[in-house]
């Protein structure tokens, strides 16, 4: 957690945020633009996505890659609302390695938000939830 003299500058109209503000989502003041704020790295505009299927495999990786490039293409961080996600099959969890592993040379990146607790549970036993800012 940020002390309350952290201050972030927003990365597309560089308003500096108010002194204080929490890591996380936040809003710009100055241009609106989504922001994801996180300890020791500056603001990082960002694009929310939620994923709406209850499973992520084989049958819909496909789609899923798509979607993602596709939002991910104009931000720093892309925040994946999975919290329908009952399933994360390997060919999803695979999806979402290779598109982080082809972000991450940018400094770009993914982050699951409201992963279901078995979901959270599946990523953590493998390693991947601090991947994945879980």
């Amino acid at each position: 957690m940020e002390d309350a003299e952290t201050t972030w500058t927003c990365p597309a109209c560089s308003h500096r945020l108010e002194a204080g503000q929490a890591a996380g989502e936040a809003i710009c003041g100055g241009c609106g633009q989504l922001l994801w704020l996180e300890a020791g790295i500056p603001a990082a505009t960002a694009k929310r996505i939620k994923i709406t299927w209850d499973t992520i495999d084989m049958n819909n990786a496909l789609a899923l890659q798509e979607m993602l490039t596709d939002a991910s293409r104009s931000v720093d961080r892309l925040l994946v609302d999975i919290s329908a996600v009952e399933l994360l099959a390997s060919q999803g969890l695979a999806t979402l390695l290779t598109l982080q592993q082809s972000m991450r040379p940018q400094g770009r990146a993914i982050v699951l938000r409201e992963p279901r607790p078995f979901v959270r549970k599946m990523l953590g036993a493998v390693g991947f939830a601090p991947m994945f800012g879980l």
